[in-house]
């Protein structure tokens, strides 16, 4: 049943290069992850501390979607708050936000002239470590404590999600009888260094800014970096920043050379990372613009006066130490821009060197690097290894400095993940481990930021349910079979009375009667938290797989191609079975089963099946009525894969 038709043409396209070749790919506007775009507002923030105005900045903000519905005394859910690295961007953290903004309210925001947001200002003391700190603070300041109405998907549109600023979404104080809302912060590579600041008793950061310590209940540095730059590094370091222009481009051109192939890609990404995740890192490279980038580099080297840094210094042991809340320290073993080996310095910083990670190794990796690396998930160079002299405040030889008084009810726990590098983040083969690992401490630091917890009590409460009931019973449940695959679907409902999982894997599973075939396999392309339990599914044979999409958006090339790969792993899961593979048919939903259900099942059947389009929107159409409904869904179809085809109408 599953079959190749039209395995020669994809093999010629897949040789030619698929979307990432197209320089459209490289553009952070166009490539930006419809959840982003969805829940992005761009606007201004003037930091008090500083007085510096930073006038578009990108900011991702979505609420919990289920938040009036779940319990909210004495305070409302805990806001996670994420911070991308140097030259990265907010887009690095989807595969992260797709799971947890489930769980909890989330904040992002773009630094400037990162990712969307604008280069602006220009000079260079608004990129200083301390002044980007303070910029976090004072977004997350404006988006503390603030009630957000229940917004209905059905009016979302690509052109709303564009133009929508604070005003639109009605942000209003919450009641001021609730406890202030506490802060858990997530920050990747330069990212940990901001949000370091943030949570230390020792931070030399503005009383604005450390007036947030008070909420933070914890902290998950992902390849954390600690080492602040000797006066000798600080001083060569300059030197390469002031090259001329034209010679700095000349330079990056030739470490980019290759594509997603190159050396800037293969220092990050490695040189066994498969092609989703070069051609992301390569995305990443050519989106960290180099004036940018060299006010950022600029304003991690400290400032001596006499032989200690004394301003705008990266965290390091005063920093590190004054850090009491519960931490998630998460490291990539094979990381080489910041290295395993921080995550031991960060815990003798705080008085626990008897702690082990998952692999065992902190005792192991204490010696230091005897370079110093720029912590840069997309850097433009290939910077030569600069040799750290002696005199660095954190190196063996330096006088170590007081510890601050480590609680001993802090709870630390650490994670070396195998294989992994400093792309850990958004590769494929770690991403959703640390999601789960990323889950399951939250959990620790409140039981309410557990997606199992979340759907028993709105079960029971009677709140976890489907959009417009009445027009959800009213959508016919389930599709015939299509392409001799498919059988489209609207979502399940845990308490209807007859499309549950239950009834569901009893009429068209193993144990059903249907004709055409028996669904192994359901495929979730809902973004919300499905209102049902998948293992009411998984127990009866059939298993489920969650592609979270956003609705009301035609899904880009990217999200098509990845939908692509999950039916490709159940196809190649059913044939390395026992199944049979000539019965087996996969289940698709989002809510109704028919636009971005229809979408991709088009899409497949065309760039996989070898269907031509107008006869795969005809029989999608025909076995799932009235069909694709939204016009700009397939008005992109046609402009995708039908412009040598007559379109029908």
């Amino acid at each position: 049943m599953f079959h190749n038709r039209g395995a020669a043409a994809r093999k010629k396209k897949a040789s030619q290069g698929g979307e990432g070749d197209d320089l459209s790919a490289t553009d952070p506007h166009l490539t930006d992850p419809g959840l982003l775009r969805k829940h992005t507002t761009f606007r201004p923030y003037t930091v008090p501390s500083t007085g510096i105005t930073y006038p578009r900045i990108r900011t991702f903000y979505r609420p919990h979607p289920y938040a009036s519905k779940l319990p909210s005394r004495p305070r409302s859910l805990p806001l996670l708050v994420f911070c991308h690295g140097l030259g990265g961007s907010v887009a690095q953290f989807a595969p992260l936000l797709t799971s947890l903004v489930n769980l909890g309210p989330c904040l992002a925001i773009d630094l400037p002239g990162c990712g969307r947001s604008q280069f602006a200002p220009t000079n260079w003391e608004a990129y200083g470590c301390h002044a980007l700190a303070e910029l976090v603070a004072t977004a997350i300041h404006e988006h503390l404590d603030m009630e957000v109405p229940e917004q209905d998907d059905a009016s979302d549109s690509d052109a709303e999600m564009e133009l929508i600023d604070l005003d639109e979404l009605q942000l209003k104080p919450k009641s001021t009888t609730r406890e202030p809302q506490q802060i858990i912060l997530i920050g990747h590579s330069m990212g940990t260094f901001h949000l370091s600041l943030l949570a230390s008793a020792t931070s030399p950061l503005s009383r604005e800014a450390c007036q947030l310590r008070s909420r933070i209940i914890g902290i998950i540095p992902i390849c954390p970096g600690t080492t602040t730059p000797s006066k000798k590094v600080t001083r060569i370091a300059k030197v390469l920043l002031n090259i001329p222009t034209p010679i700095f481009q000349a330079w990056r051109s030739i470490d980019q050379r290759g594509g997603p192939q190159s050396a800037s890609v293969l220092r990050f990404a490695g040189e066994d990372a498969d092609e989703e995740t070069r051609r992301l890192q390569w995305r990443y490279n050519i989106q960290s613009v180099s004036k940018v980038w060299r006010r950022y580099v600029w304003g991690l080297l400290p400032k001596y006066i006499g032989v200690e840094a004394q301003e705008n210094t990266t965290p390091g042991r005063r920093v590190w130490s004054g850090v009491k809340c519960p931490m998630l320290l998460v490291a990539g073993e094979l990381d080489s821009i910041t290295k395993p080996t921080e995550i031991p310095k960060i815990l003798a910083f705080l008085g626990r060197e008897d702690a082990v990670d998952s692999l065992g190794q902190c005792k192991e990796q204490q010696e230091q690097s005897s370079t110093f690396e720029i912590p840069d998930s997309a850097a433009p160079i290939a910077a030569p290894p600069i040799p750290t002299a002696n005199d660095s405040d954190d190196s063996p030889n330096a006088k170590p400095a007081s510890p601050a008084a480590v609680s001993s009810t802090q709870y630390i726990e650490t994670h070396t993940l195998v294989g992994a590098r400093h792309t850990l983040l958004y590769a494929t083969t770690t991403r959703r481990a640390l999601a789960g690992l990323i889950a399951t401490f939250l959990r620790r630091l409140d039981p309410r930021l557990d997606a199992g917890w979340q759907l028993q009590h709105l079960t029971t409460e009677g709140k976890w349910d489907v959009k417009n009931l009445e027009k959800w019973r009213r959508t016919p449940a389930v599709s015939g079979v299509i392409a001799g695959q498919f059988r489209a679907m609207k979502v399940l409902r845990e308490v209807d009375e007859t499309h549950t999982p239950d009834t569901f894997a009893g009429t068209y599973g193993r144990s059903g009667g249907q004709t055409g075939g028996v669904v192994v396999a359901v495929v979730d392309i809902s973004h919300e938290t499905p209102p049902y339990q998948p293992r009411g599914l998984e127990g009866r044979g059939i298993k489920y797989h969650k592609f979270p999409t956003v609705s009301k958006l035609q899904p880009s090339r990217e999200e098509a191609n990845g939908f692509f790969a999950v039916i490709d792993g159940i196809i190649q899961e059913i044939a390395a079975s026992d199944s049979d593979s000539e019965t087996s048919l996969i289940a698709v939903h989002c809510h109704y089963g028919f636009n971005r259900t229809g979408f991709f099942l088009v899409s497949y059947m065309v760039e996989r099946l070898g269907w031509t389009l107008g006869d795969a929107i005809e029989v999608f159409a025909r076995m799932r009525a009235p069909g694709i409904r939204h016009q700009h869904f397939l008005d992109t179809l046609w402009v995708r894969y039908g412009l040598g085809e007559t379109r029908a109408g």
